[in-house]
């Protein structure tokens, strides 16, 4: 199947059945931001199954290719997914409870200029970090998916869900929402990006106003890191996140 930058997958049909999704996983490649764990994905279908949020898990294992997990197929929507229905579904998740063993990460803006720095460094690229008004950690911390770019959530208007749950976290539901406007992450894998309005509208349409005013404050912090990351990405030879981090750096 197309799309995927981290796994391999293959969709696979019998007559009269849900058609599957394969994936094989590759080696850790010490990715930055988005972890690739196979453990962890199967934990998050498990956790969800049910709730409307995640296709059911089939099955998992490990070959000498690696780690690999089957879930139902779920068919994308026709058209372009509705932007109200995606803040819609991420409220939701971002209502549920966290599951033993999720991974916990740091919040706040100190967190995102040490993570920043991190990236930067295995870069080996300089980027300026924020001077904005201090963001303190988050109490309240919910669970996320990490990941939930354009290709990651799948399905019918109204029915979606997300899928790629290889690295869902117990943090700041701040963080999910900056990764799915990303301009970087918007072109990468929807080929457009969001037009400032278009953002707004996701805004108005997510239900927890807290989250979005701590997303307001926390977007400096949100848009180097991705300039970071996209330098990351071009350090291990992944050219096209070059033009990403300009868009992204446009925004800025």
């Amino acid at each position: 199947m197309p799309g995927g930058r981290s796994n391999r997958s293959w969709r696979v049909e019998d007559p009269g059945r849900t058609p599957l999704v394969v994936k094989l996983f590759r080696p850790p490649d010490q990715n930055p931001l988005f972890p690739n764990a196979s453990a962890a994905e199967v934990a998050a279908l498990k956790a969800l199954s049910g709730r409307g949020l995640a296709p059911r898990l089939v099955g998992s294992g490990h070959v000498t290719a690696g780690d690999w997990v089957a879930y139902d197929h779920v068919e994308h929507g026709p058209g372009q997914t509705n932007l109200a229905d995606v803040a819609s579904l991420l409220g939701v998740l971002h209502r549920q409870k966290p599951w033993a063993g999720l991974r916990e990460i740091e919040t706040g803006s100190d967190a995102l200029c040490t993570q920043t720095a991190k990236i930067a460094e295995m870069a080996q690229a300089r980027i300026a970090l924020p001077e904005h008004a201090w963001v303190p950690p988050l109490k309240d911390k919910r669970l996320i998916h990490s990941d939930p770019v354009p290709a990651n959530i799948v399905g019918p208007s109204q029915t979606l869900v997300l899928i790629d749950w290889q690295c869902p976290a117990f943090g700041d539901p701040a963080e999910d929402i900056a990764i799915h406007l990303s301009p970087a992450m918007q072109w990468l894998y929807a080929g457009q990006m969001l037009s400032e309005s278009d953002e707004e509208a996701f805004l108005r349409a997510y239900p927890n106003p807290d989250v979005v005013a701590r997303y307001r404050q926390l977007l400096p912090w949100f848009r180097v890191r991705m300039m970071a990351y996209c330098d990351w990405q071009v350090s291990q030879g992944n050219m096209d996140y070059a033009e990403a981090r300009m868009l992204e750096a446009a925004r800025s």
